[in-house]
């Protein structure tokens, strides 16, 4: 695992419990304080139709124009064939967004004034209750 200095090990895993485990963290007495600030941010988002049956709508129209003429100029004859056809496509969608985000900061001091003294810590992420969980995993104190 990669160390994060002062005795801290960056984890990731996923507790059985619920529980995201996010460091394991070691310190020494009379080594002087570990201090950390962990965020944590949390955005949602959903779309979906302005209204119940839904607002969108989609139309197609055609038209088909013909026309044809024979003309004679000065003893010549011309004639003259045209067709045009147009398509009108019409389409229309209404929808809503929704977002919304949360974040929470949490910071602590760990330490240990008398030296030899020597524990291991480690620290989950609680979503239900958005706060820190510590578990002391080992220790000595004199």
């Amino acid at each position: 695992s990669p160390s994060l200095g002062g005795g801290a090990v960056k984890i990731n895993t996923l507790g059985e419990d619920g529980l995201d485990q996010i460091n394991r963290i070691q310190f020494d007495g009379g080594a002087g304080q570990i201090e950390m600030t962990m965020s944590k941010e949390k955005t949602e988002s959903y779309t979906g139709n302005s209204c119940w049956l839904g607002c969108s709508k989609e139309s197609d129209e055609s038209t088909n124009d013909e026309s044809e003429a024979d003309e004679k100029v000065i003893g010549k004859g011309f004639g003259r064939e045209q067709k045009v056809k147009t398509t009108l496509h019409v389409e229309h969608t209404s929808q809503k967004t929704k977002k919304s985000s949360e974040e929470t900061s949490i910071g602590f001091s760990l330490g240990d004034d008398d030296l030899g003294d020597e524990f291991v810590v480690d620290i989950f992420f609680d979503k239900r209750y958005g706060s820190l969980v510590f578990e002391t995993i080992s220790g000595r104190s004199a």
